[in-house]
């Protein structure tokens, strides 16, 4: 990049999203942990930097000791509203299995049903 100081060499926007969707996708395959570090050098333009450097790491844990990987369980976190809410659609999801009172047969009015469409 041209600036008024000079040329400085830059991480192009694509590597770098590239670089980090590369890592995405490790921690989607094998979980672990993903750290991005970013180098930023002054252009010489009021409140503007740009990337000059990067580092993507991927590990299998925090720790980086071999050992299997361990399923984890998500903790959800329910607040009242939301509680609330499930439990009336619980309800409603009940009444509508209920059978209709009755025999279950229903009475249609077929006045207003064309002549080819009543059964």
């Amino acid at each position: 990049m041209q600036t008024p100081d000079g040329t400085i060499p830059v991480v192009s926007q694509s590597s770098l999203v590239k670089a980090v969707a590369d890592g995405a996708l490790m921690l989607d395959r094998a979980g672990g942990t993903l750290s991005v570090v970013l180098q930023r050098h002054a252009t010489g333009f009021p409140n503007e930097m740009v990337t000059v450097g990067a580092v993507i790491e991927w590990r299998d844990r925090t720790d980086a000791r071999p050992q299997p990987e361990q399923p984890a369980t998500p903790e959800v976190q329910v607040d009242g509203a939301l509680t609330d809410a499930l439990a009336a659609a619980e309800r409603v999801e009940a009444e509508l299995e209920e059978p209709p009172p009755g025999d279950g047969t229903v009475e249609v009015d077929e006045r207003n049903v064309p002549a080819p469409l009543r059964g």
